[in-house]
């Protein structure tokens, strides 16, 4: 994963400094995840090992409706160069990229049951100033996890569930 990463950021990069450029940052970012989902499917990615696969044809598939001529011309370079199946992790680094411009931040929180929306707000206020960024949140539901929640924003994870706890106490036990 790491090096299908490193192989991506100089596209995600060059993607984003041309959307930033052209006042495009949220369409490539409507574009790229169409592209990245595609390109994650097991039927395309077949595609890309067919030889009897024309790169126009898919770049033409990647595209989609209302792609412009910089993205399709992008798609090519991509095609081009072998590197269609780095897709996904173009449009993750390239998110990352536009949450950094807009100072927001996704944070996802994780928690065994629904949490109220006034706790969500209280969470989102402090983390938005503990991390200086509007912060955006995504919840998911992890019934694992026993009770309390993960959160996790970008590399910072702060683990408050009774699982995590457990498992703590599990491991400095058996040490």
């Amino acid at each position: 994963m790491s090096e299908l990463i490193t192989l991506a950021r100089p596209y995600a990069r060059a993607a984003f400094a041309h959307a930033r450029e052209n006042g495009q940052i949220e369409q490539w970012e409507r574009w790229l995840a169409e592209a990245g989902a595609l390109a994650a499917a097991p039927q395309v990615r077949a595609l890309f090992t067919n030889p009897e696969q024309t790169d126009e044809t898919l770049v033409k598939l990647l595209a989609g409706e209302g792609a412009d001529e910089g993205f399709v011309n992008f798609l090519r370079l991509l095609a081009d160069n072998d590197r269609l199946l780095l897709l996904p992790e173009i449009h993750q680094l390239f998110s990352q990229y536009a949450e950094e411009a807009a100072r927001t931040l996704t944070v996802d929180v994780y928690s065994a049951s629904d949490m109220p929306a006034g706790q969500l707000d209280k969470l989102k206020q402090a983390l938005g100033k503990k991390l200086d960024r509007t912060v955006k949140i995504r919840t998911h539901k992890d019934e694992s996890l026993i009770g309390g929640a993960r959160i996790q924003a970008g590399d910072l994870v702060i683990d408050g569930t009774l699982k995590g706890k457990l498992d703590k106490l599990r491991s400095e036990l058996l040490n």
